[in-house]
């Protein structure tokens, strides 16, 4: 699957909701879920797409 940057940012949106709203989970490391570890590490990986160095939050080309 590949995502936009666009798609990038509304689920960076949606999982700080998320994380307002609900503790994530306690778990193992063969469990599936989504806890604090890996909701931070997903949330890193979609800004350091999304929001490029040198790329300031809400321009999208780094023009500005």
């Amino acid at each position: 699957m590949k995502l936009s940057k666009r798609d990038c940012k509304n689920l960076i949106d949606a999982l700080f909701e998320y994380d307002e709203q609900c503790c994530p989970k306690e778990l193992k490391d063969d469990e599936v879920g989504l806890n604090a570890e890996r909701f931070d590490d997903m949330i890193k990986r979609l800004i350091n797409y999304a929001y490029p160095v040198g790329c300031f939050l809400g321009d999208e080309n780094g023009t500005k």
